[in-house]
């Protein structure tokens, strides 16, 4: 399942005929491209819709016509808002938060926080699931005492 998810998030990438269907694959390189242009920080909290918009003028693309105020895909938010450092300081918290959860044999937890990533790889996520995430975040830290 996890080689079917990666690759469900890579392959767009190698697909020419991408955005003609479904613009979220024009967002999604956009902001790939947005964050190769402040790769380190990125561009800061909350600022997705407007540097997505004046990156889809330089790249000219359908994106421009559009009012985007996520990439609807997770890692690539972490990587437009906070750059590289961020990314990765958000990647090694979900894979702590795996680690930890399987060494606590807590399956129910795992197999929520799996979920949640997945729907927040593909689509703009709720602030009702954005609890939910941070919640199995901070709670999978918690000792079993």
């Amino acid at each position: 399942s996890i080689l079917l998810f990666l690759s469900f998030l890579v392959l767009p990438f190698f697909d020419p005929r991408s955005g003609v269907i479904d613009s979220r694959i024009e967002i999604w390189k956009t902001a790939f491209q947005a964050g190769i242009n402040n790769p380190l920080l990125g561009y800061g909290v909350g600022s997705i819709q407007k540097v997505l918009n004046e990156t889809s003028w330089e790249l000219l693309n359908n994106v421009r016509f559009q009012i985007v105020d996520s990439t609807h895909n997770i890692f690539l938010d972490w990587f437009v808002q906070t750059g590289i450092l961020g990314l990765f300081l958000f990647l090694w918290l979900n894979l702590k938060t795996v680690y930890n959860l399987i060494k606590k044999e807590n399956h129910l937890e795992l197999v929520q926080f799996l979920g949640i990533i997945t729907i927040a790889s593909f689509n703009p996520i709720s602030i009702t699931l954005l609890i939910y995430l941070w919640w199995i975040l901070r709670n999978s830290e918690k000792s079993d005492k």
